[in-house]
């Protein structure tokens, strides 16, 4: 067993508020951990010191074993040498001190030469499996099985699986690693292993299927040879082995990618078609005379050329030419044929192939020009268009007559 390790004064309190019975770890104060040693085991005592300066008069009091420490963290074993373990209450004191477990450990007084390796009995002669005196010799014959190892389970060996060397290991032994191991000659390991049972051929029993001449046997000895992709290879090979993935062909057709890494067929276009590419494919398209056609395209182009229209400058196709020359070529709803359609004693509508009374004139005044209407032909009938206070003598109403008179026949004729 380790020896317990001693240190003068080593002290601290208990932070724990409290140390609970059942705790393993205990938490000394703050920056005092470092008064512990960091070398394991050692005891400590746990009393209430305040009330209880000999912890011997503390019926509290416990004796506990570190055996590690992390910072002001130390981890122990309760209830040693007799005492009970039992709740302490913060600020007790824990110290390193002497008590009866440090007398009865059979290391006491040796713990310096056990360190050294140098317990023993001075110039004692050792005789027996060990020998010599200062220097000790195990004997050759004396390490026996039992005193290798014990075999932790069944099916095992004893060796080193890990590389490189070290101390011996144990290795698992497999049903099958079992049956060659207790076959006792070769022949046995044969028929275990249903290899060549007579041990006349060792390849007799490999045997190559089919006749792939790029592959041939000798005894154990496989060579493979040049393929040949004639006579070796059969079926399609796919576009994604660098094959096409097609197994038949017609005249003309051509091959292309469909999709990635896809190959398919275009099978050959009409007398006269051209190749053009589609939005994703290509494609037969019909082939033309360089220039502009109807369909608003440059032969052998697939992107549209804007055509002139009522909204849009471009090209003249030849449907907009013939409309120029048939006189279609107007404005859709544009009225042609116009009809007089209401009329009022102030206005006059006309109604076209646009809508009925869609056009309105206005009627004259002395300020603007204009249709002459009913209301202004009955001012004129009735001699009551004039200039307000305006004063007519003389020749002025013989002429004012006479065009009265005028106006009349025009009117009546």
């Amino acid at each position: 067993m380790a020896y317990y390790i001693k240190s003068n004064n080593a002290n601290s309190t208990v932070r724990d508020n409290p140390l609970y019975q059942d705790a393993t770890t205990l938490n000394v104060a703050f920056g005092e951990g470092n008064n512990f040693p960091l070398a394991f085991p050692y005891l400590l005592t746990i009393w209430d010191k305040n009330n209880y300066p000999d912890p011997g008069n503390d019926i509290g009091m416990e004796i506990v074993r570190c055996t590690a420490r992390i910072g002001d963290t130390l981890t122990i074993v309760r209830a040693q040498e007799g005492t009970s373990n039992i709740a302490h209450s913060q600020n007790e004191t824990v110290a390193m001190l002497i008590t009866a477990g440090h007398f009865n450990d059979p290391t006491y007084g040796y713990e310096a030469k056990i360190n050294l390796n140098t317990v023993k009995e001075t110039n004692a002669t050792h005789t027996g499996e060990v020998t010599g005196a200062t220097a000790l010799t195990i004997a050759s014959n004396a390490v026996t099985y039992d005193k290798i190892q014990n075999i932790s389970a069944t099916n095992k060996i004893l060796g080193r699986e890990t590389a490189d060397a070290g101390i011996i290991e144990e290795i698992s032994c497999t049903a099958a690693g079992r049956a060659i191991l207790d076959d006792v000659d070769v022949e046995a390991q044969r028929t275990t292993l249903g290899v060549d049972v007579a041990g006349t051929d060792n390849s007799t029993d490999v045997t190559l299927i089919g006749t792939p001449d790029y592959i041939t046997i000798d005894g154990q000895v496989i060579t493979r040879n040049s393929i040949d992709l004639t006579n070796d290879i059969s079926g399609i090979l796919p576009d994604e082995n660098g094959g096409t993935g097609q197994s038949t062909y017609t005249q003309g057709d051509i091959l292309y990618a469909s999709t990635v890494n896809t190959l398919a067929k275009l099978p050959k276009g009409s007398v006269s078609q051209v190749l053009t590419m589609g939005a994703e494919i290509p494609v037969w398209g019909e082939a033309g005379t360089p220039g502009v056609h109807a369909s608003s395209h440059i032969t052998g182009q697939t992107d549209p050329i804007q055509l002139a229209d009522t909204d849009n400058d471009g090209l003249l196709s030849a449907t907009k030419w013939n409309e120029i020359v048939a006189n279609t070529a107007k404005e859709t709803n544009v009225p042609t044929a116009l009809n007089v359609g209401t009329v009022s004693n102030d206005t006059v509508a006309i109604t076209s192939d646009g809508g009925a009374d869609d056009v309105t004139l206005p009627a004259a005044t002395v300020d603007t020009a204009g249709m002459l209407t009913t209301a202004k032909w009955a001012e004129i009938v009735a001699n009551t268009v004039k200039v307000t206070n305006a004063t007519h003598t003389g020749v002025l109403q013989e002429q004012q007559n006479s065009q009265l008179e005028q106006i009349k026949l025009m009117k009546s004729t």
